[in-house]
């Protein structure tokens, strides 16, 4: 066991700003009574949270004790206790007005990353990071809770509720409440002037008498465990069910296009058997418990058995008259599946599981209650059966565990504890968001032989989706770029797949290649469009003329083979593109300069096609992996148009009007490197900031601390004394979004160029010396002042300081592209957020990168350098933040 340290015990009270009861009762009702003696339900979040323990006392216990104060005033009977009074026929929640919710702060040195990791493990060594209820024979505590920090790494979140109490619903949107309230406090933990509201779809309904008994099932549950232990046995203790010896717990997970695979096996299999008309429940919970049923029942050898699953039907919207989702308290009945392990063991065997479960599903048609009257009987005397082996279902991937965020990103891990003792399955959603997680617990041998078994469902080879080769350069298309036109495609490499993009800066035309020695590849036509058509550029485009395209890659985890890829993705993409391509048609046209217009054109004609090209990869995937088209409203009093075309006909002669982009090389020895500022180191960063700025001359500055900023800053202030830039001046060019700011805003899907830019200089020294970053933040917050003067002043100047900024000798310069609001990590096709986003032409702009993070915490800023300033980087960037 992983032993940790108690460093304090927090008895929270309600917040005072919501009048509560002096005394009140809740009744249990038959929901309630029928786990009245099961174990407690234990559930464990871990987060990351790269911090000493010190800062974690000052920053973020101080909101979770406040919001969670706040939490126990719209969920009070949390706060009571489970009591059996003499003169009450059943046990009843108390809560009287003084009562506190126990909040264990303890510290551990464990291996954070081994139990928030996918590795198997000992099931007791969590057990650590959890509270113990207060339960007698007489009363019971309702809930516990306790954080565990792991210095400089995490913390965890342990959660122990009383079944007789809380369902999985309510236990849920308690937590999510909690978080949600946590989220949206002040950075400054004090009194509010008014209480924190809480969402309708947290807020908790107490009225019992929306469940109504007309069989009396009460009665007989009641009955039932008055039988238990003795005659009229009134106890409130729990069973104490014992984990087996060498059980260790795995977490499993089945991805969307799993599942997918999954149904389309079970349909197939069926065709043409004497079961092909059965009504089959081929939702994504049944597929998922069926395929971890049979690979359970193989792993663990066991034959001649009947198995019993028991499945936890949610009885809210079943109930006549139904009762509102938020409803306080147990709302669960069941369905059970009974089939013998030997028909499980057999080549239909997923088949047959989800037919079995299909079946006991089906009978909800008679009504949720429709046996409800055998539950009790069969939860206390299943267990105890010999021949019958009893499995459970705990969870839903409905609650989304995963969006329980408390303001330091989604939880890494989320573990429910307590099937250990019950030998359930956990199902849940996924950490990355894409398909469930399936948790269980059994012997090391077992969970060995599931864990292969699982994976071998499945063909074992990888196939990559934007999977790479070993120069991530080889993996876009080489343009041939033709004078006057963008013309045919030259190459592709072998062997790699490609969902990637290409934008050309000055047209955004996305823009596939053609492999090389291979067949053409189809081409996607859109119907229905002009005949020919064409948009003018304006002065925005035009300054990006002969800017090098932009290049990005998607990466996605899709571990099957090419030819399921080609049978299942494929077809979706094509389609999708030919739908996306009717709205985007002039993505097919061409970027031309007819010799009679002033300036270049997009033109369209009807019948253009897109080239997608499908290659496949050997590469190292996990090594590459670690609309409105409204040209007038642009409005141009200041005639840049013509300044910027007058610029760029000069550049390489005269009158040069080529379409011929810069042929811009990666210097060598170039390294890239993507790092990840957290919500909390960049809330970190604001703090320093802050504090440094008190006291001195700047101090009435007016700093823009947002997230931009600061992670722009902290990189830009790494990356000087990385790279050693000494006695020069650096220029960051920051990229302006003027959609919103120009004196008549257009329209957010503006299709186009529409980015300004703003310059912040300072010298390199001033960003060498100790308050490099307070400088850093004070020159783009300057440079940001001043689009209070118009997002367009200055605007005579873009094109020369584009042209030129690149060659001044005493000047680095360098670029921001891409923001963390464009969520590049929520582009999915239907099989999961991406792994990796990578903004391959950095490489050859000097710029930046920024974006939003892989887990949706914090942002990701990527560049390119020198290997060993790359590595310098990387050990700067990171102590940086730990001091």
């Amino acid at each position: 066991m992983s032993k940790s340290k108690i460093i304090e015990i927090f008895n929270v009270a309600p917040s005072s700003q919501v009048e509560l009861p002096s005394e009140t009762s809740l009744p249990l009702t038959f929901f309630d009574i029928l786990w009245l003696r099961l174990p407690p339900v234990q559930r464990i979040f871990f987060y990351e949270f790269p911090h000493q323990t010190s800062f974690f006392f000052k920053t973020l216990l101080p909101k979770l004790k406040k919001s969670l104060s706040i939490a126990l005033s719209h969920f009070y009977p949390l706060l009571g206790h489970l009591i059996w009074p003499h003169d009450s026929h059943k046990p009843i929640i108390k809560f009287i007005k003084g009562n506190t919710l126990s909040l264990t702060v303890a510290e551990s040195h464990a291996d954070f990353n081994h139990f928030s990791g996918k590795n198997l493990s000992e099931a007791t060594q969590i057990h650590d990071f959890l509270p113990n209820l207060n339960i007698s024979h007489d009363q019971a505590s309702i809930l516990a809770l306790q954080v565990t920090i792991f210095p400089n790494y995490g913390f965890s979140i342990g959660i122990t509720s009383h079944h007789a109490v809380l369902d999985g619903k309510t236990s849920t949107s308690f937590i999510k409440s909690w978080a949600y309230l946590c989220r949206k406090l002040e950075n400054e933990v004090s009194e509010l002037v008014s209480p924190l509201c809480l969402p309708h779809e947290f807020c908790p309904f107490y009225d019992r008498k929306v469940i109504k008994d007309p069989n009396e099932l009460e009665a007989k549950y009641l009955s039932d465990w008055l039988k238990q232990g003795g005659t009229n046995n009134r106890s409130l203790m729990v069973w104490d069910l014992e984990v087996p010896e060498d059980s260790f717990r795995g977490l499993f997970q089945l991805s969307r296009l799993d599942i997918e695979k999954l149904k389309e096996f079970v349909v197939s299999k069926q065709k043409g058997t004497r079961t092909e008309n059965k009504n089959l429940h081929l939702s994504t919970f049944v597929v998922s418990i069926a395929y971890a049923l049979v690979c359970r029942m193989k792993a663990e050898k066991i034959e001649n058995k009947n198995v019993v699953m028991g499945l936890n039907i949610d009885c809210r919207n079943r109930l006549e008259p139904t009762t509102p989702a938020t409803y306080f308290g147990n709302c669960i009945g069941a369905r059970l599946a009974i089939v013998k392990t030997s028909e499980l063991f057999g080549e239909n065997g997923l088949i047959v599981a989800v037919e079995m479960l299909s079946e006991a599903l089906e009978t909800i048609k008679d009504g949720v209650l429709n046996g409800a009257e055998n539950w009790s009987s069969l939860l206390l005397e299943g267990l105890a059966m010999a021949d019958v082996k009893m499995i459970g279902a705990a969870g839903s991937p409905k609650f989304e565990v995963y969006s329980t965020d408390f303001g330091c990103g989604k939880p890494k891990k989320v573990e429910m504890v307590s099937i250990d003792r019950t030998g359930a399955f956990c199902l849940s959603d996924s950490r990355n968001g894409d398909g469930v997680e399936i948790g269980f617990v059994s012997n090391k041998k077992a969970m060995e032989a599931f864990a292969s078994l699982f994976v071998k469902g499945f063909p074992a080879a990888t196939m990559v989706v934007c999977g790479g080769a070993v120069v991530i350069h080889n993996l876009m298309t080489s343009l041939r770029i033709e004078r006057g036109h963008i013309g045919e495609w030259d190459r592709w490499p072998n062997e790699s797949v490609f969902v990637g993009t290409w934008f050309d800066k000055g047209i955004q035309v996305e823009m596939k290649g053609q492999t090389e020695g291979k067949p053409p590849p189809k081409r996607i036509i859109i119907e229905e469009l002009p005949l020919e058509t064409s948009l003018p550029l304006t002065f925005l485009d035009i300054l990006w003329l002969r800017l090098p395209p932009v290049q990005r890659i998607f990466f996605y985890e899709f571990p099957h083979q090419t030819s399921l890829f080609y049978n299942t993705l494929l077809p979706k993409l094509k389609k999708s593109l030919s739908i996306a391509l009717s709205y985007f048609y002039p993505l097919l046209g061409h970027l031309t300069w007819p010799n009679d217009s002033h300036k270049p054109i997009i033109k369209f004609i009807k019948g253009n096609p897109l080239s997608l090209t499908i290659a496949e990869s050997d590469a190292d995937f996990n090594h590459l992996s670690e609309s409105l088209k409204m040209k007038k409203i642009i409005k141009d009093p200041n005639e840049l148009e013509a300044k910027y075309l007058s610029d760029w006909l000069k550049q390489g002669g005269t009158n040069n009007r080529s379409l011929m982009v810069w042929d811009l090389q990666v210097p060598e020895d170039s390294f890239r490197g993507l790092f990840q500022l957290s919500r909390s180191n960049i809330e970190k960063l604001k703090e320093f900031v802050v504090s440094k700025q008190k006291g001195t001359r700047n101090e009435n500055k007016n700093l823009h601390l947002s997230t931009f900023v600061v992670s722009i800053a902290y990189a830009w202030v790494c990356r000087v004394k990385t790279e050693e830039i000494e006695n020069k001046n650096a220029m960051m060019v920051l990229n302006i979004d003027c959609r919103n700011r120009l004196d008549q805003p257009i329209p957010a899907t503006y299709f186009g160029n529409c980015i300004g830019g703003k310059l912040a200089i300072v010298k390199t020294n001033e960003l060498l010396g100790e308050d490099g970053l307070i400088v850093a933040v004070e020159v783009l917050s300057e440079a940001l002042e001043t689009l209070k003067d118009g997002v367009l002043n200055g605007a005579e100047n873009w094109s020369s300081w584009l042209l030129d900024g690149l060659t001044i000798a005493d000047v680095k310069t360098t670029g921001a592209a891409g923001s963390p609001k464009f969520e590049v990590y929520s582009t999915d096709f239907g099989c999961g957020k991406p792994k990796k986003v990578e903004m391959v032409s950095i490489d050859r702009t000097g710029a930046y990168c920024v974006s939003d993070s892989s887990n949706g915490d914090g942002v990701e800023i990527g560049f390119v350098s020198t290997k060993k300033a790359m590595e310098a980087f990387a050990s700067l960037f990171v102590k940086g933040i730990g001091s």
